[in-house]
C-alpha cells in the first residue's frame, strides 16, 4: 500500500528504510511480525500474573487511592477494600495544615468535578492544600519546587 502511494522510505528507530528495495521490505516485515510476537508475549505474562493473583485470593494492583484493604491478620488472605478514612496530616509550604482522609479527597474531588470545576484549580486547591495522591506534603517531595 506505501508503494501504491508513493510512500518509498519509512523511519524506523533511526534507520531509514526504502520500501523500493526487497530486502528492506523484508527487514520491516521482520520487525512488524515481531514487535507483534514481542506485544502477544507480554500480554500473555501479564495475564498469567492476574489469573494467579486471582486464584490465590490476592487482588490485583496497587490499592486504589481513597480504599485501604483489610487482610485477615492469620491467613493474609484479603477479606475486603473499604474507604480509607484515616486521618492523616499534611502541612503545605506555607505552613499550613490540613487535616484530611483520603477518602474525602476523592469524595470532594469527585463532587466539584460534578459541579463543574476545572481540574487544574482542584490540582491547585490540593498544591496549595499540601495533601498529595499519596499522603505526602508538597514540601516533602519537592522542597525546592514548587508543582
Amino acid at each position: 500500500m506505501c508503494h501504491e502511494v508513493g510512500l518509498n522510505f519509512w523511519l524506523v528507530g533511526g534507520v531509514l528504510y526504502d520500501l523500493r528495495d526487497k530486502n528492506d521490505r523484508m527487514m520491516l516485515g521482520f520487525q512488524a511480525v515481531q514487535a507483534e510476537w514481542m506485544a502477544d508475549s507480554i500480554r500473555d505474562n501479564v495475564l498469567r500474573g492476574i489469573v494467579g493473583a486471582a486464584e490465590a485470593g490476592r487482588p490485583h494492583g496497587k490499592v486504589t487511592y481513597g480504599y485501604r484493604r483489610i487482610y485477615d491478620q492469620r491467613t493474609r488472605a484479603l477479606l475486603r477494600q473499604e474507604p480509607d478514612t484515616e486521618i492523616r496530616t499534611a502541612v503545605a509550604a506555607d505552613g499550613t495544615v490540613t487535616q484530611y482522609s483520603r477518602a474525602q479527597v476523592v469524595r470532594d474531588n469527585f463532587r466539584k468535578v460534578s459541579e463543574g470545576t476545572p481540574l487544574t484549580a482542584i490540582e491547585a486547591e490540593l498544591n496549595r492544600l499540601g495533601p498529595r495522591l499519596r499522603g505526602r506534603t508538597l514540601a516533602a517531595q519537592h522542597p525546592t519546587r514548587q508543582v
